[in-house]
């Protein structure tokens, strides 16, 4: 590095060398900031993606249950009306059903 005589335009040349370096340092933060929100933004469309599935999979898991009690308490009715009971195993399977 060459000295420069004059002392303003020594201090304007480190001036502008801080600068210069502030700016790229800015740049490289801002190409980080600009990537490391992608990444999260990924990370949490998967999670949401998954946890979307799973409660997907838990509300179909609800509804068969639903529909599993309905039945039960249909064939119930059924069998209290016609003096009939059914095993609870094979509650849609008709062969199950007694006389009482």
């Amino acid at each position: 590095m060459s000295a420069v005589a004059d002392p303003q335009a020594q201090t304007i040349l480190e001036e502008g060398r801080k600068l210069e370096n502030s700016v790229v340092m800015a740049e490289s933060l801002l190409q980080l900031s600009s990537q490391e929100p992608c990444r999260v933004m990924e990370s949490e469309s998967s999670l949401v993606k998954s946890l979307r599935q799973e409660i997907a999979n838990k509300d179909e898991q609800i509804r068969q249950l639903k529909e599993d009690v309905s039945n039960t308490k249909r064939l119930w009715e059924e069998g209290k009306e016609n003096n009939k009971i059914f095993c609870s195993k094979c509650a849609n399977d008709s062969r199950t059903w007694r006389v009482i």
